[in-house]
């Protein structure tokens, strides 16, 4: 049985096992991280056994090696968050501008409509680390010198994606 590294899925995995002793059947477990991994790969073909996956949630700001075995995936953090996640960084100012929580399919909508000049957020980032917190605070500042929320939003989501290049 594969493990979580998040503890919150622990609960689950217990009644998940109850059940399956209960109809005496078997019981195929995952974790979080490889749920998303399928998830993402469905209805894919991928001739690869090693590859790169990108997940950023709320809770999670990782890069992933990811190794294809005959029943899950080896996975390996070569990259991370030292402080909040892109989804908390996300959710933090649209909430911040009103959107409903989470907020980011909100953020996201404002920044494709977004067409004029562009606002450059900082970054922080290297090979097998990046931090949110002080692009989430100059967005903060940015927000509260009443900057278009539709140009704030666009230049947030930019900032995430420039952190993961």
């Amino acid at each position: 049985m594969t493990s979580s590294y998040m503890p919150v899925f622990y609960a689950g995995r217990r009644i998940a096992e109850t059940i399956a002793m209960s109809l005496n059947v078997p019981l195929y477990a995952t974790d979080h991280q490889q749920g998303h991994i399928q998830a993402a790969l469905y209805n894919k073909q991928m001739p690869q056994k090693q590859f790169c996956a990108v997940h950023l949630s709320g809770g999670t700001s990782e890069v992933l090696l990811v190794e294809e075995k005959e029943t899950e995936f080896k996975v390996r953090i070569i990259a991370q968050s030292t402080d909040i996640n892109a989804g908390q960084f996300i959710d933090r100012l649209g909430v911040l501008m009103g959107c409903p929580f989470p907020a980011g399919k909100y953020i996201d909508k404002k920044a494709i409509e977004y067409t004029g000049e562009r606002l450059t957020l900082p970054i922080s980032a290297a090979m097998d680390q990046c931090s949110f917190s002080g692009c989430e605070a100059a967005a903060t500042r940015e927000y509260q010198n009443s900057v278009n929320e539709d140009k704030l939003s666009e230049a947030i989501m930019s900032a995430v994606a420039r952190t993961v290049a």
